[in-house]
């Protein structure tokens, strides 16, 4: 008895256990790790609440973009653009412009288009002239996407850049932002040295839809290049013009898989029912590529539901195992034979026959196309 006393005084008096790990709420946990002293600690807990998408964390993460380590200063960043964050638009903004860090103004770009407030429109348009590549390169992104249509002329001074990588960004921002303003430059810009800035042009010319590209835009329908063609092709599609049906159909021959799948969202867009689809049906019979088969199969319902045709219905697996139906059908091949076979009746037991035999269910009438 003493003994048992003594024991529950000891665990009375032990000091109280230390709630395991697993036990803890990871959201409290990660808000009381951004006070940690360890710049690593904070980033990971900022990272963390990023991943959790709560916005109500966001007045905690604020403090963190004045942090001394630039890392922080990132996740801090990436975690308030993911939570769309519009309270941190302001200070995220000056970043972009003045933080001597370039990978933290880097990230300030592509938080700020997640968060898609356009009062970052004047930050970012200024970003553009950045002296680093890779900030300009998210800035440009960023207001492709946002569609800041202001920002045309800094776009259209980055056609211009050295860097193709830079000049191809502004290519494809200015077609995001379909700018009329943008075309004439455009238009110049297909004399572009480099090839992939000359896609990104077609792309955005395509996109503008603008009647002043159509002479540079058929032009490049007879380009060397089976990419310039396409794409050209595929700006005639996108505004409902066939001009560029021809290149599509002769692409289907074509033996990169990517050429035939370009040239089959073409026709799926414009081709008709004489042409068009008699091409997709001879191309997907002869496609071995699995993949492009697939696309050659969905540009070929799309194209029938554009142009508002039905497709035969196939007679079901029932009908078609059924001997006696097949029989009906008139389609009774070789080996078809009836399940039973008649027997003949004679005698007493053929008059006492009255009713005429069952004829054969009639073929089931098909459906119009």
């Amino acid at each position: 008895m003493f003994a048992r006393s003594l024991l529950l005084i000891a665990l009375l008096a032990a000091p109280a256990v230390s709630q395991p790990d697993a036990l803890k709420d990871p959201y409290q946990d990660a808000l009381n790790r951004l006070k940690s002293r360890e710049a690593m600690v904070r980033r990971q807990a900022a990272g963390q609440i990023g991943e959790m998408r709560r916005p109500e964390a966001a007045p905690a993460l604020l403090p963190l973009l004045d942090d001394d380590n630039a890392m922080v200063r990132c996740a801090a960043e990436d975690s308030l653009g993911l939570l769309r964050a519009g309270s941190a638009v302001g200070k995220i903004s000056q970043l972009l412009l003045k933080d001597k860090d370039a990978s933290v103004r880097q990230t300030a770009a592509t938080a700020l288009a997640y968060i898609g407030d356009p009062s970052a429109a004047d930050a970012l348009i200024a970003a553009v002239g950045d002296s680093e590549s890779g900030v300009r390169f998210s800035v440009v992104r960023t207001i492709g996407v946002m569609r800041l249509t202001k920002a045309a002329p800094a776009l259209l001074a980055a056609l211009k850049d050295p860097d193709p990588a830079m000049r191809r960004a502004a290519a494809a921002a200015l077609g995001q932002i379909q700018s009329k303003d943008a075309v004439n430059d455009l238009r110049a810009a297909l004399k572009d040295p480099d090839e992939t800035v000359r896609l990104e042009v077609l792309r955005a010319l395509g996109s503008a839809a603008d009647p002043a590209a159509v002479p540079e835009l058929s032009a490049a329908l007879t380009d060397k290049g089976v990419s310039e063609r396409l794409q050209a092709a595929m700006a005639f599609a996108r505004v409902g013009s066939s001009s560029g049906t021809a290149v599509a159909m002769a692409a289907l021959k074509e033996n990169n898989p990517a050429f035939r799948q370009q040239a089959a969202g073409i026709l799926a867009l414009v081709g008709d029912a004489k042409t068009g689809l008699s091409a997709l049906n001879a191309a997907h019979a002869a496609e071995k590529d699995p993949q492009t088969k697939s696309v050659l199969d969905f540009s070929r319902v799309q194209l029938k539901a554009r142009l508002g045709l039905r497709e035969e219905p196939a007679a079901s697996m029932e009908v078609r195992s059924s001997p006696a139906a097949a029989k009906a059908m008139g389609k009774g091949g070789k080996g078809s034979k009836p399940t039973t076979a008649p027997q003949k009746k004679t005698g007493a037991a053929a008059k006492k026959i009255t009713k005429p035999a069952p004829k054969p269910m009639a073929a089931p009438a098909r459906n119009p196309k």
